[in-house]
C-alpha cells in the first residue's frame, strides 16, 4: 500500500537520513496511537543538526479530502514521522481511505500550526453555512465580514484565546455534522444552518460558568432545530436520556449532532478518558450503546470514513 509517492520510510536505527539521504523524523518508540489523547503533543527530533519540532495529532475524519491542507501534515509509522502532504496540498480520499483500512485515523500537524488548523476548519463549516459549494478559500468571498456573520458565532468566538482547545473541538464537531447530513442527504441550506448553529452553541453552552440561558437564546432569536440540539444533545432514542424525551421529539437534525458530539468525544479523548479509533468507537455504538444513538446515522458515518 502506498500512502504517498517519492518518500521512503527511515529506520529509527538511522534516525538522520532516508534510503536517499534525505531527513527522516523520527522520535524514541511510545504507546501507540490509539491511547493517546488529542490534547497531547510528541517532541519529535528531525536531526542532530535540526532542532526540535513539537507535533499534535488530528483525526483524519476531520479533513476534507479535496480541499487545500494549511500546514504540512505528517505520518506517524512505527517510530517515524514523516511527511505525508505539504501545504497547499490536497489530502486526497484515495490515501484517507488507505490510512482508514490501515487502521490509522489521525495525522499530525507542528504544534505551531495549530492555528492554522482551526483556521482551516473555521472557513470550512462558514462556506457550508453560507452556501458556499466550492472548495476554494473562505477569505475570497464577503462572508468573511463582521456584518455577515450571525450574531450568535459571537459567543463561540469569545473562547478562542482562553480556550483554545474548545474553540477547535466546536468547529471539528460541526464538520462531522455537515458530513453527515451530507451523507444522508438532507444538507440544505437552511437545515446546516440551524445545525451548524446548534452544534457550535452547544460546545459553548455547557461550558463551567456562565451559560447560555433561555433568555440569551430568545435574544439571539435560534431556529428551532438549533435549541434542541443545545438542551438534548444528551437525550437517547429509547427516551432514556436525562431529559426523558422520547424518539417523536428527536430531530434529525438533533439526532446527528447527538451521534457527532458522541463520537469527537470518544475518538478525542475529551474528559481524561484513553482516545478510540474512529471505527471502534463506532463498532462500540452499535453494540455496546445499543438505544443511546440513530443506528441510521452511525451507519451513514461508517459509509463516510469507509469511501
Amino acid at each position: 500500500m502506498v500512502f504517498f509517492s517519492g518518500t521512503t520510510i527511515g529506520s529509527c536505527l538511522n534516525p538522520s537520513a532516508d534510503s536517499r539521504g534525505g531527513t527522516v523524523e523520527c522520535s524514541p518508540r511510545q504507546r501507540p496511537v490509539e491511547s493517546r489523547s488529542l490534547s497531547e503533543t510528541s517532541v519529535v527530533p528531525r536531526s542532530s543538526a535540526m532542532s526540535t519540532v513539537e507535533l499534535e495529532p488530528i483525526p483524519l475524519a476531520s479533513l476534507t479530502s479535496e480541499v487545500a491542507i494549511p500546514a504540512p501534515l505528517y505520518l506517524r509509522i512505527d517510530c517515524d514521522s514523516v511527511l505525508c502532504r505539504k501545504t497547499g496540498e490536497n489530502f486526497g480520499g484515495d490515501l484517507r481511505r488507505q490510512l482508514f483500512e490501515a487502521g490509522q485515523d489521525l495525522v499530525w500537524i507542528r504544534r505551531s500550526d495549530r492555528h492554522l488548523y482551526h483556521q482551516y476548519q473555521r472557513s470550512e463549516v462558514l462556506k457550508r453555512y453560507h452556501g458556499v459549494e466550492g472548495t476554494g478559500p473562505l477569505e475570497s468571498s464577503s462572508t468573511t465580514t463582521l456584518e455577515s456573520l450571525p450574531q450568535w458565532l459571537e459567543a463561540v468566538e469569545a473562547v478562542q484565546i482562553d480556550r483554545p482547545e474548545a474553540y477547535g473541538r466546536s468547529w471539528r464537531i460541526a464538520h462531522y455534522g455537515i458530513q453527515l447530513a451530507t451523507g444522508l442527504g438532507v444538507a440544505t441550506e437552511s437545515f446546516l444552518r440551524s445545525l451548524i448553529c446548534g452544534l457550535l452553541l452547544h460546545e459553548v453552552s455547557h461550558f463551567d460558568g456562565p451559560e447560555l440561558d433561555g433568555q440569551d437564546l430568545n435574544l439571539l432569536k435560534l431556529e428551532e432545530n438549533a435549541v434542541s440540539i443545545i438542551d438534548g444533545w444528551r437525550e437517547r432514542i429509547d427516551g432514556n436520556g436525562p431529559l426523558g424525551w422520547d424518539s417523536k421529539r428527536l430531530t434529525i437534525a438533533l439526532r446527528i449532532a447527538a451521534v457527532a458530539i458522541a463520537f469527537d468525544h470518544k475518538t478525542s479523548g475529551d474528559g481524561g478518558r484513553p482516545r478510540q479509533p474512529a471505527f471502534d468507537v463506532l463498532r462500540e455504538f452499535i453494540i455496546a450503546e445499543h438505544g443511546a444513538l440513530d443506528p441510521t446515522i452511525i451507519a451513514a458515518f461508517i459509509r463516510i470514513l469507509d469511501h
